[in-house]
């Protein structure tokens, strides 16, 4: 500083010299401050001799020769020199750039006096900007170095903006820049950030308003792409919130890259540190400039030059390829050739392009494709397939391939049926991630895969869009599924990164093996999105055992379109559950037990807060053909209330499964739960008119027309009510057409076209009009009507002393007595009874000990030693 041609801050008394020239900067200095020092060049046309050694400049030459490094014509700079003390700047000064530039220099005057020097370090937090904008208009800046803009303008209309755009384009040095939102007028603000080229009219357009230009409006979370419909990338920005933008030059395309003279580049916005969005513009990297628009009275932002933030995506390394067919690969991209070789190849011809694999652990591999262009229809697909994968079918259609849609959304594993994952929406810069674990039974692998299986996980943006397993052929080891990528339009192109250093955590930890189209809340509850046309799915990662034989479902909201079941690993999801692939499921609304295809059973239909499970009773199994079939028994809160036989074959387990398909349902899962008491009796009938049993004798249905009060269903019980089974109930699944459907006592030679309660020697409670019925067709005596759902009861009171031959039968709704009659008993006693009279109506029915005054829960009432 002492000097001509040198600068420096003398840190004892904290003075700026210039070239011998002394003016204040700041106090004086201390140890352990930092002080730093940079050069910020402007463009000038001129003449630069290429810069010799150091040694060369300071070398006196007796001859004063010129040294012997070749003249060049290029771009020279001038500069403005900034010192910081601790990352804020303090001071900044427009000087000549020597003819040799600067060298870092420091001195030391004072014995003992010691430094750390760092000459590649960060790039301070904040630089002075204020001699970097071209233009300015309806904007003032303070004295911050110009950091600090303010709108001038009367916002009287819409191209009333006031806009500041950078002097130089973002570099490979410079690639990103920051604005700090700092006040917001009474209208609530508007603040634009983006980029622009020099052909930026930017007298009367927000950046992303007009051609040439991309913007994100604060004050709204969108993002704008002039050609393109705006998209909302976050919510709306505060004041002190922080937005960035900047371009990614590794994913950028310059001319002659990719054998291509069209240029694009990469651009990333964030907000607070975390990249909101990411968008792909038809520029070149060093053509867009930093602009800033403010079209709010009293808008104020302050402007920093930063360093780019840590991108969300895996550490890339250098790719080798095992395979290409139609595509063009340079390094780590890969685009289509449709349409940019001599042959003009066809735009609907398939490229593939199939990585090598780096990972020695061939049991578990990630890759990592990031969409850079779309193209017209993005119908990219992405997943593992062996090396002799065809080039002319559907991606994944083939065996031993697993492949994921974009455009469709689905995921193709080994055939032509897709498993479609709905509500998917993506766009240019979208990450998506491929995870394959094939099991390896030397690992301790946490989930129980059958043999010739493998688990398939696919993400965007790092987070898990569907996971699957799929069957692998004999012949295919876990070394001949490599990384592959599709492309099959004009213009799609991807960044291909193998990274299994970078698996996502989540990806490892979670409990499923199955997953697709659902969203986890907190709790561990399962529900998903509105207006989707395909159902949720999962399925858990560890099977039933004879250890642990048991799960439970707990129903926190409706159960509409819910099913809650078990199916082998490789389950398809998009199936319904039941309905194949050896697997049963509960149909919870409904209260049907489906079993490979077949309605096999009935139970009362759940509500909310119910508790569905299932058990399987590995201690006794039936064998047909060599293949073993187990009983699996269904729980209604804790009581088993349906029984069915599957066939669990050799090498495969069964997997607790849920569907959802309703977007008002949500359910949790607990697999380990106590192991309920498997009693399942059947019911005998003495009788059955007009009405189909179930097996197992639980549910009942109307089975004739229901055209004359005569037409009625009788059901009439083997076994008269005893002091030991006193009581039994039905829960009403369906009240068909007319909700005629009685519950009562009769003789054992009750006429079978009489309602229960009409003729002598019976007694009835009618659902449809809540009347007691006593031995005769009309009644004075009402309780309350019933409801789908409703639980009718009916019971003898064996304790109580109503008289010789009389005895008292009392009614009961959910559980609560409504009814009390005395009749007389015959010899022969009294025997449940049902009724039913229309069309669709359809009832359980189960014997449960109950004294009156009781108001146990059902699951405390069956586990009485009576059952």
């Amino acid at each position: 500083g002492w000097r001509q041609d040198s600068v420096a801050v003398h840190c004892d008394d904290g003075k700026l010299f210039i070239g011998g020239m002394t003016k204040p900067c700041c106090s004086p200095f201390v140890q352990g401050d930092i002080i730093g020092c940079g050069v910020i060049f402007h463009k000038v046309s001129t003449t630069l001799r290429d810069p010799p050694k150091k040694s060369d400049i300071m070398k006196k030459s007796s001859d004063n020769k010129k040294s012997s490094s070749p003249s060049s014509s290029s771009t020279v700079m001038n500069a403005s020199v900034f010192f910081t003390r601790n990352g804020k700047t303090i001071a900044s000064i427009d000087t000549r750039l020597p003819e040799h530039g600067y060298f870092p220099t420091v001195g030391l005057h004072t014995e003992g006096a010691h430094v750390d020097i760092r000459l590649k370090a960060r790039y301070p937090p904040l630089c002075p900007l204020g001699s970097l904008w071209q233009q300015s208009a309806r904007l003032s800046s303070d004295g911050n170095h110009g950091r600090t803009l303010h709108y001038t303008g009367k916002r009287s209309s819409q191209k009333d903006v006031g806009i500041a755009i950078a002097k130089d384009p973002l570099d490979q040095d410079h690639s990103f820049f920051a604005v700090t939102l700092l006040a917001a007028g009474p209208q609530g603000g508007s603040v634009t950030v983006g980029l622009v080229n020099e052909n930026f009219s930017s007298e009367l357009m927000n950046p992303g308003e007009a051609e040439n230009s991309i913007g994100f409006h604060a004050s709204s979370g969108g993002l704008f792409i002039p050609g393109h419909p705006s998209r909302l990338c976050s919510k709306p920005c505060g004041l002190n919130d922080v937005v960035g933008c900047g371009i990614d030059f590794s994913l950028s395309i310059t001319p002659g890259r990719l054998q291509s003279n069209k240029a694009s580049s990469h651009i990333y916005f964030t907000v607070n540190g975390k990249v909101a969005s990411r968008a792909r513009v038809a520029c070149s990297p060093h053509q867009l400039y930093p602009a800033v628009a403010l079209h709010g009275v009293g808008d104020s932002v302050q402007i920093d030059i930063n360093n780019p933030p840590q991108l969300a995506r895996a550490k890339h390394r250098s790719i080798g390829w095992a395979r290409s067919h139609d595509v063009q690969l340079h390094g780590s991209m890969v685009r289509h050739l449709a349409g940019t070789s001599p042959l003009q190849r066809k735009t609907d011809s398939l490229g593939v392009a199939q990585a090598v694999l780096f990972n020695s652990n061939n049991h578990e591999q990630y890759f990592e494709a990031i969409v850079m262009s779309t193209g017209k229809s993005c119908n990219i697909c992405l997943g593992f397939a062996p090396l002799d994968m065809p080039v002319v079918q559907q991606p994944g259609t083939t065996q031993g391939s697993v492949m994921f849609s974009l455009a469709k959304g689905a995921v193709f594993c080994g055939n032509d049926t897709p498993r479609v994952c709905s509500g998917m929406s993506f766009d240019s810069g979208d990450a998506f991630g491929c995870y394959l674990a094939w099991p390896d039974c030397d690992s301790g692998s946490a989930f129980w895969l059958p043999a010739r299986t493998a688990q398939v996980v696919f993400l965007q943006n790092r987070v898990e869009v569907a996971r699957c397993v799929v069957r692998i052929p004999e012949g295919i080891d876990p070394g001949d599924l490599l990384p592959t990528v599709t492309l099959c339009g004009k213009d799609e192109e991807v960044f291909f990164s193998v990274a299994d250093a970078q698996i996502p955590p989540q990806v490892k930890s979670a409990e499923w093996i199955q997953f697709a189209n659902l969203r986890v809340d907190k709790e561990g509850r399962y529900s998903v999105g509105a207006n989707l046309p395909q159902p949720g799915f999962v399925q858990l990662g560890k099977p039933l055992t004879p250890d642990d034989p048991s799960f439970e479902v707990s129903c926190s909201t409706e159960t509409s379109g819910v099913l809650v079941g078990l199916a082998p690993a490789s389950f398809p999801f998009g199936r319904q559950l039941g309905r194949e692939c050896s697997s049963v499921a509960c149909e919870l609304e409904g209260g049907m037990i489906i079993s490979e295809g077949h309605h096999v059973a009935d139970c009362p239909p759940f509500v909310d807060g119910d508790i569905v499970g299932w058990t399987v009773d590995f201690s006794e199994a039936s064998y047909i053909g060599g293949t073993p079939y187990y009983s699996f028994f269904l729980t209604h809160n804790g009581v088993v209330v349906g029984r069915t036989t599957l066939a669990i074959r050799k090498g495969e387990h069964s997997y607790p499964t849920l569907v959802v398909s309703s977007d008002k349902a949500a359910v949790s899962i607990k697999h380990t739960v106590s192991v309920p008491r498997l009693v399942f009796s059947s019911i005998g009938w003495m009788q059955t008119k007009r009405i189909a049993v179930s097996s197992y004798g639980h549910c009942l249905r109307y089975a004739s027309g229901g055209e004359s009060p005569n037409d009625c269903g009788i059901a009439l019980a083997a076994t008269a009510l005893s002091p030991m089974v006193n009581y039994f109930e039905l829960t009403i699944c369906s009240r068909g057409r007319d909700g005629s459907i009685g519950i009562g006592l009769a003789h054992p030679e009750y006429r079978n076209d009489h309602m229960p309660g009409w003729l002598p020697l019976s007694v009835a409670y009618h659902a449809d009009d809540g009347g007691i019925f006593c031995g005769l067709g009309k009644t004075d005596t009402f309780a309350s009507p019933c409801e789908r759902l409703d639980v009718m009861g009916c019971g003898i009171n064996f304790s109580a002393t109503v008289g010789s031959g009389k005895m008292e039968v009392f009614f009961t709704r959910n559980r609560q007595t409504v009814a009390v009659e005395t009749i007389a008993v015959p010899p022969t006693g009294l025997y449940p009874c049902v009724g039913l009279l229309s069309p669709g109506e359809r009832v359980y029915m189960d014997l449960v000990p109950w004294r009156p005054g009781e108001t146990s829960s059902l699951n405390v009432l069956v586990n009485d030693t009576t059952r």
